[in-house]
């Protein structure tokens, strides 16, 4: 008999933006992947002027947000996470796939052993046809602006079984490419929002905040 099983996926490219700093960074990634202590991972890096949002965003308006942290490279940094999670599908037998920021652990009542308690439980409980999303605001109900972050999706904790790794990767570009053919870029989560929005029955969220229930209340 086969048993379910999970594989953590995360990621890090340091841009030494003001908001953290890479030591910090460094610090509680290393915390993350040692309380995913005998999970499979895989933990993906880079060169960011190589990624698919660095590509899209050329001459593109950025949202105003913070323009000493959110900037281009900030904003290909948050999209690869899709891509990774697609190539990870592909270099891995796991049933399910979980997204964990790599600084995961700097959110207020998150611990090593919420951690290791979320990867356990997702193992055998996340959806094996759906998106498993950490959601602020609960399922979109109209289409996300472009100016401002909409928290329809959290960004920081997110599962997907292994067939739809690519499927959901696709769906997000789609956003993303339709958005640019406007003049404009946004944050990752308004273009999983989107996507979302056209595929509702592609996702199953759990509702949560930014603290601990990010992943006590999931998947």
């Amino acid at each position: 008999m086969s048993t379910a099983r999970a594989c953590l996926v995360t990621g890090y490219v340091r841009l030494d933006l003001p908001n953290r700093s890479h030591e910090e960074y460094e610090r509680l990634g290393v915390r993350l992947l040692a309380a995913s202590d005998g999970v499979s991972r895989w933990y993906y890096g880079g060169c960011v002027e190589a990624f698919w949002h660095w590509q899209l965003s050329d001459g593109a308006a950025l949202p105003p947000g913070n323009p000493a942290k959110d900037t281009r490279a900030f904003h290909a940094v948050q999209h690869e996470k899709t891509a990774w999670m697609a190539d990870a599908a592909e270099r891995t037998d796991a049933d399910i796939l979980v997204w964990m920021d790599y600084g995961l652990l700097h959110v207020p009542g998150i611990t090593e052993a919420h951690v290791a308690a979320f990867l356990a439980r997702a193992a055998v409980a996340a959806p094996r046809d759906r998106v498993g999303m950490a959601s602020i605001w609960g399922p979109p109900q109209h289409p996300p602006g472009w100016t401002a972050v909409e928290w329809w999706c959290a960004g920081g904790v997110f599962t997907v079984p292994r067939h739809l790794a690519r499927p959901w990767h696709e769906a997000v570009v789609e956003r993303a490419v339709g958005l640019r053919s406007r003049g404009f870029v946004t944050w990752e989560v308004n273009d999983w929002a989107s996507a979302w929005l056209l595929n509702p029955g592609m996702v199953q969220p759990w509702r949560c905040d930014h603290d601990a229930s990010l992943l006590e209340a999931g998947p």
